[in-house]
């Protein structure tokens, strides 16, 4: 880092060089000055201490000048640059376009990414846990408006863009690390009894049978049954080989992929 005193009239600054930052309109970092006046008293002796302090301060990484950037505008960015780059699932993708969009930036995204802090995120979580709650139906406790699992999906995915704002520059820490995840409680799932399975396969008549029963006997996901291929079975052994699965479509042409996980690729 570069530095030096300088004198204007009879008072005396110190002038150094702030780390780049990241300017919009030229797309690439750009280097900044900084000016600062010298306090009492206003000398040469002692802006020359007060350049020395700020110059080891900078190399130590303890002066950080945040840019003043919105949560929405980050967020395009993070989306532009590393989101919809990198190897993520479609599906996932508009899993992160849903929460946003529906949750996140109604709420947060016009506070300055610099200004955003841990008690903001933490009231924000809050808020959302409020929406949802638990009432009673024919006997069965069920949850409705927003799942405390689904409120952990979006402040993991808050943890998960800003701590990209800290790699790039944006800031110096992340505020959702403090901010605790909701806490998931298991319960056991609800199945269909054997009745109750051979109930609905006898409701279920003509093409969609097959359908039915091969997801009642497998448990494959969605996208998996409907990617299923003559290829991937194992006539001989009696097996199916899940290779892919269905993540959308554009233009209304089917999109395939990889299964959502290592677990989904497996023999059924």
């Amino acid at each position: 880092m570069m530095g030096s005193v300088c004198k204007r009239g009879k008072v005396w600054y110190i002038v150094y060089d702030r780390p780049k930052t990241w300017d919009e309109q030229k797309q690439r970092l750009v280097r900044k000055q900084k000016w600062e006046r010298v306090p009492d008293p206003n000398n040469k002796k002692r802006a020359e201490k007060l350049l020395a302090e700020r110059l080891s301060q900078l190399n130590r990484g303890e002066i950080f000048e945040p840019t003043k950037i919105k949560f929405v505008e980050f967020r395009n960015l993070w989306m532009a640059r590393y989101a919809e780059v990198e190897d993520i699932a479609e599906s996932t993708l508009e899993q992160y376009r849903y929460l946003f969009s529906v949750h996140i930036i109604p709420a947060i995204g016009e506070m300055e990414l610099c200004k955003l802090g841990s008690e903001d995120l933490q009231c924000f979580k809050a808020e959302l846990l409020k929406t949802g709650k638990n009432v009673k139906r024919d006997g069965k406790t069920v949850r409705i408006g927003l799942s405390p699992q689904t409120v952990k999906h979006i402040t993991r995915l808050i943890r998960q863009m800003l701590s990209h704002a800290v790699d790039w520059g944006y800031l110096r820490v992340n505020p959702a690390l403090k901010v605790k995840h909701p806490s998931i409680t298991k319960r056991e799932m609800d199945a269909f009894s054997p009745k109750e399975v051979s109930r609905l396969l006898r409701s279920v008549q003509g093409q969609w049978h097959c359908l039915i029963l091969v997801a009642v006997t497998t448990g494959l996901r969605r996208g998996e049954l409907l990617s299923m291929k003559w290829a991937n079975f194992d006539w001989e052994g009696g097996r199916y080989f899940v290779k892919e699965t269905l993540l959308g479509s554009e233009d209304g042409e089917p999109v395939f992929g990889a299964p959502k996980t290592r677990a989904s690729v497996a023999t059924v």
